[in-house]
C-alpha cells in the first residue's frame, strides 16, 4: 500500500474543500457550511460508493454505508469550516 499517496489525496481533498467554501460560499455561517458539506458529501460519496461498487466485488450494503459515512463526514467538515472561516473585512478607501 502506498500510504504517502493516500495522505496526499486526503490533504488535497481537504484543501479543496476549504478553498471552495472560502472562495465560493456566502454568507459564511455554520448553516451554509452544513449545506456545503451536505452537497460536497453527496457528490463525493456517490462517486466513491458507485465507483467502488462498480470495480470491486463488494456487497451493495457496503457501498451504501460508504456513501452515508462520506456524507456524514463532509457535513461535519462543513460545520467546522462554517464555524472557522469568516468573511474578509472590506477595505475602506
Amino acid at each position: 500500500m502506498k500510504i504517502g499517496l493516500i495522505y496526499a489525496g486526503v490533504l488535497t481533498t481537504a484543501a479543496a474543500f476549504v478553498m471552495l467554501y472560502s472562495y465560493l460560499v456566502a454568507p459564511k455561517t455554520r448553516g451554509s457550511g452544513v449545506i456545503f458539506g451536505l452537497l460536497f458529501g453527496i457528490s463525493t460519496g456517490a462517486s466513491y460508493a458507485c465507483g467502488g461498487y462498480a470495480v470491486h466485488p463488494i456487497p451493495g450494503l457496503l457501498a451504501v454505508g460508504w456513501f452515508v459515512l462520506c456524507v456524514i463526514e463532509a457535513i461535519a467538515g462543513g460545520l467546522i469550516v462554517g464555524a472557522l472561516v469568516r468573511e474578509r473585512p472590506q477595505a475602506t478607501a
